[in-house]
C-alpha cells in the first residue's frame, strides 16, 4: 500500500475515535437530560481524587469494585465536593452510586457557607458500588455538597446526579459499565519503573559519554512518573500493591549488585547509576514499610485513619504503665472490670465472651475467669483504677469495641523486663491518646535512620543501601499489619547495627554495651556476644596448636584487647540493666518472663519461622512431627552451629557478632516479625578497603548481598497465599535457602584461604 494511503487510513481512523467518543458523550449526557450536575465541573474539592468521573454520566456496574478508573475516591470524612448550580434551584430528587457500607451526605446551600442535608445515602445489605435515592424531596440550592459521614474508610462514588423536578423516569437510566481496578495501573505501572531501572543499569557502563546515558535515563524518569501518578490516583494502596512495590525495588538492587560486580571490566558499571538505583531502591523500601505514607489503622472514634497502631500498643502499654498491678498475666482481668464499669453492663452478659488466660496462655472465657476479674480491681489504688479505667476506654472507642474485646485472644506483652522497665517509665508519665502515641511512635524510624546512617559511615553506603532495601522489603514482618506507629518495636534491631558500627570504628566498650543492651530487650540477640568472641576463640585454637598450651589472661588481654573490651562493655551494661529492671519492676520478673516465653515456645504458632517449622511444617502437630524427625532437626541444628563457627574464623568481631543472628530461627522459635534482623546481615560483608574508602564489591560480598536481597523479591510467592501457615512456611523456606547459600558463600571462601 502506498505511504499515502497509509496517512489516509491514519487519519480516518483518527476521525472515526473523535465522532464515536463525541457520540457516546451525547449519548450518556441524553441519558438523563435533567440532571443538574451533567457534565458540571466542581467549584471546589478536599481530598477528593477523579471529580471528573463524578458527573460524567456513566456509573459502575453493581456489585463493583470501589476503587476503579469509574469511581471518585473521598481520602476521608474530610474530604468534600461542591458545585454550583449558577443561581438557586428546586432540588426534588437525588440519585447516587457508592460504595454500599458507608454513609454520605448529600446538602445544599444558598450562599456557598451554610449547608443542610437534601438526602442521606445509608448503607445497604448487598455488597460493592449500589445506588441510593430519594424523589419528592424538597430542597432549595445554588451549591450542591457531597461528602462522607462514616464508614469503613474505603470511601467511593461513582456518580451523583441531582433534579430540580423529578424525571418521568426514576430511577434514572444511568450508563453503566466496567472500570479497571486502579490498583491494577499501580502494579503494572511499578513493573514499569522496576524494569526502567534495571534497564539504566544494564546499558549504562563506566566512561559511556552522555548521550548514551539520555535515553535509558529519560525513559527512568518517564517511568517514575508514572509510577508516582499510578500510586497518587490509586491512593491508599493495598497490601498486594505495597508487596508488588516492595518486590520490584528488592529486584532493582539484586540488578544493581550483580551489574557492578559480575559484569565483565570491558562494561563495568556506571557507578553513579549503581548508587542511584540503590539510592531510589532504598528510601522508597524504607517508605514501603511505612505504607508509603499512608496510615494503616481504622480510628473508630475519630472516623480516621491513624498511624497508632492500636493492635500493638492495646498490649504493650497497659503492661508496662502498670505492670506493679498487672505483671505479665493481669491486663485481660483488669480489661474486662473496666469494660464492665465503663459501659454498665453485667458480668453475666459476658460468660462466654472468648478471654485468653494469661496464666496457662490457653483460651478460656470471662466466665471461667469471673474470680480473677472480680479481684483484679483491689491491686489498684482507686486512683490507679480510675487512670487505668480512662487509658482502657482509649483503646476501647479508637479500635471499636468489639474489635478490642476480640484482642484478648491475643498472647499479652511479652517483652523483657528491661523493655518492660524503660516502657514503664516512658509511659508514665503519658495517658493514651493519638498525640502522644504518634509522638513516641517516632522514635523508632528515628533510631533506625541513625542505624542506617552509622551503618553508611563505618561500613560503606552500599552496605547501608542494601540494609535499608532488606528492612523495606521483606515480607517477613507482615501479619495483616506490620509495626509502623508502634513504640520502641525495632529498638533492638537498631542497638545490633549501632553496636557493630561502634565495634567497626573501634569504640569497642560501647560496641559490646549496645549489644548486650540489645540482648536485654529482646533475650536472643544475646548471640551477638557470643559470635563476637568467635574469631577470638581461633585464635585460642591456633595459639594452643602453636604453642600446645593455652595464652595466659595476660596475653589474652594483649592479643584479644578488642574482643576482651567489648565483653568488658556488655557486662557491665547488663549488671546496670539487670539492676535498673529489677528495681523498676521486682527481682521476680524476670522468673516469671522466662517462664511465659518458656509456654509460649511450646506451642505452634501459625507466624512462627524457624528450624523447627521448617522441618514440622505448618500443623498443629509440630511437636509430634519434631519428635519424629529429631536426628534431622538435630543434624540440621549442628549444621548451622558449625557453619557459623567455621565461616566466623577470619571476621572481624563485629562482622562475626552479625553473623551469629543466622542461628536465631535456628536454635529458637521466633515469631515472623523478629526475623526482621535479616536486614543487618549484609554487615558481614567488607565494602571498605584498608584505606577506609567504600570500593566495588568483591565476588563473595556481592552474592551475599544478592542472595539477601534476591530472597526479598523472591518473597512475592508468599505474598500470594492468603493462609497464614502456608504463607509463613513458605518464607520460612526462602529464609533457609537464602542463609545456607550465604554460609555456602562464606564456606568457599575460607576453604579457598586455606588452599583446600
Amino acid at each position: 500500500m502506498p505511504r499515502r494511503s497509509h496517512r489516509w487510513l491514519s487519519l480516518l481512523l483518527v476521525a472515526v475515535c473523535i465522532v464515536a467518543t463525541l457520540w457516546g458523550g451525547a449519548s450518556a449526557a441524553a441519558g438523563s437530560p435533567d440532571n443538574l450536575l451533567a457534565d458540571l465541573r466542581p467549584v471546589s474539592s478536599q481530598r477528593v481524587r477523579r471529580t471528573h468521573v463524578l458527573t460524567d454520566g456513566r456509573a459502575s456496574r453493581p456489585g463493583g469494585y470501589w476503587k476503579t478508573t469509574v469511581t471518585t475516591q473521598l481520602d476521608s470524612l474530610e474530604s468534600f465536593v461542591v458545585y454550583d448550580l449558577g443561581h438557586e434551584q428546586k432540588i426534588s430528587a437525588v440519585w447516587l452510586q457508592a460504595d454500599s457500607n458507608d454513609v454520605y451526605d448529600v446538602a445544599g446551600s444558598k450562599d456557598g457557607t451554610r449547608y443542610e442535608t437534601i438526602f442521606r445515602a445509608n448503607p445497604v445489605n448487598d455488597a460493592g458500588m449500589r445506588s441510593r435515592f430519594a424523589a419528592g424531596l424538597e430542597g432549595q440550592a445554588r451549591y450542591i455538597r457531597l461528602t462522607a459521614l462514616s464508614g469503613d474508610g474505603a470511601f467511593a462514588v461513582s456518580e451523583l446526579q441531582v433534579f430540580g423536578e423529578s424525571p418521568a423516569r426514576f430511577p434514572p437510566a444511568v450508563t453503566e459499565v466496567s472500570g479497571a481496578p486502579l490498583e491494577r495501573r499501580v502494579r503494572d505501572a511499578t513493573l514499569l519503573f522496576g524494569f526502567a531501572l534495571i534497564g539504566l543499569l544494564v546499558l549504562s557502563y563506566r566512561g559511556a559519554p552522555r548521550w548514551w546515558l539520555i535515553v535509558p535515563a529519560a525513559l527512568s524518569c518517564l517511568a517514575a512518573y508514572g509510577f508516582f501518578d499510578a500510586v497518587r490516583d490509586a491512593w491508599p494502596l493495598a497490601n498486594r500493591e505495597i508487596s508488588t512495590v516492595r518486590c520490584t525495588l528488592a529486584l532493582v538492587a539484586t540488578v544493581a549488585i550483580l551489574r557492578e560486580t559480575f559484569f565483565p571490566p570491558k562494561i563495568a558499571a556506571h557507578r553513579g547509576a549503581v548508587l542511584g538505583a540503590l539510592a531510589i531502591a532504598a528510601v522508597l523500601s524504607f517508605m514501603a514499610f511505612y505504607n508509603l505514607g499512608h496510615p494503616q489503622f481504622w480510628d473508630s472514634k475519630r472516623q480516621e485513619w491513624t498511624f497508632v497502631h492500636f493492635l500493638d500498643l492495646r498490649q504493650y502499654y497497659p503492661t508496662a504503665k502498670y505492670f506493679p498491678e498487672l505483671g505479665y498475666r493481669g491486663m485481660y482481668e483488669a480489661d474486662v472490670a473496666a469494660y464492665v464499669e465503663d459501659s454498665h453492663v453485667s458480668l453475666d452478659s459476658l460468660q462466654t465472651l472468648p478471654m485468653r488466660d494469661l496464666d496457662d496462655l490457653q483460651g478460656s472465657t470471662v466466665g471461667d475467669q469471673r474470680a480473677a476479674v472480680e479481684a483484679v480491681k483491689s491491686k489498684f489504688s482507686p486512683e490507679r483504677w480510675q487512670e487505668y479505667k480512662r487509658d482502657a476506654a482509649y483503646f476501647r472507642e479508637s479500635m471499636g469495641t468489639p474489635q478490642y474485646l476480640e484482642m484478648m485472644n491475643d498472647m499479652g506483652g511479652n517483652a523483657t523486663p528491661v523493655w518492660m522497665g524503660v516502657a514503664h517509665i516512658l509511659f508514665s508519665f503519658i495517658h493514651a491518646g493519638n498525640t502522644a502515641f504518634l509522638v513516641t511512635a517516632l522514635l523508632d524510624p528515628l533510631l533506625l535512620l541513625g542505624a542506617f546512617l552509622a551503618v553508611g559511615r563505618t561500613f560503606g553506603v552500599r552496605t547501608a543501601l542494601s540494609c535499608m532495601v532488606i528492612f523495606g522489603a521483606n515480607d517477613f514482618i507482615m501479619y495483616g499489619t506490620n509495626w509502623a506507629g508502634a513504640t520502641l518495636r525495632h529498638d533492638w534491631l537498631a542497638y545490633i547495627a549501632l553496636g557493630a558500627a561502634a565495634v567497626r570504628s573501634k569504640r569497642y566498650v560501647l560496641g559490646g554495651a549496645l549489644f548486650a543492651l540489645s540482648a536485654t530487650i529482646r533475650a536472643f540477640p544475646a548471640l551477638t556476644l557470643i559470635g563476637a568472641t568467635l574469631p577470638a576463640l581461633w585464635w585460642v585454637v591456633a595459639y594452643y596448636r602453636e604453642h600446645k598450651k593455652l595464652p595466659s589472661v595476660a596475653t589474652i588481654r594483649v592479643e584479644q584487647r578488642p574482643t576482651v573490651r567489648l565483653l568488658i562493655g556488655a557486662g557491665a551494661t547488663l549488671t546496670v540493666l539487670l539492676a535498673f529492671s529489677a528495681l523498676v519492676l521486682s527481682p521476680e520478673a524476670w522468673a516469671d518472663w522466662a517462664s511465659k516465653v518458656g509456654q509460649l515456645s511450646s506451642d505452634p504458632h501459625a507466624n512462627h519461622i524457624s528450624l523447627r517449622s521448617l522441618v514440622a511444617g505448618w500443623g498443629d502437630d509440630q511437636a509430634a512431627v519434631v519428635r519424629a524427625r529429631m536426628p534431622i532437626f538435630v543434624g540440621a541444628i549442628l549444621c548451622y552451629v558449625a557453619a557459623v563457627v567455621v565461616a566466623a574464623r577470619r571476621m572481624r568481631p563485629e562482622q562475626a557478632a552479625v553473623l551469629a543472628l543466622v542461628l536465631v530461627p535456628v536454635l529458637f522459635y521466633p515469631a515472623n516479625y523478629y526475623i526482621h534482623l535479616v536486614c543487618f546481615l549484609p554487615l558481614v560483608i567488607t565494602e571498605k578497603g584498608a584505606d577506609g574508602k567504600s570500593q566495588p564489591l568483591g565476588p563473595v560480598d556481592g552474592a551475599i548481598a544478592m542472595t539477601l536481597l534476591g530472597m526479598c523479591a523472591a518473597q512475592f510467592i508468599a505474598v500470594l497465599v492468603s493462609e497464614n501457615g502456608v504463607h509463613f512456611y513458605l518464607n520460612g523456606v526462602l529464609l533457609f535457602i537464602a542463609i545456607t547459600t550465604m554460609l555456602l558463600v562464606l564456606l568457599r571462601a575460607e576453604a579457598r584461604a586455606l588452599g583446600w
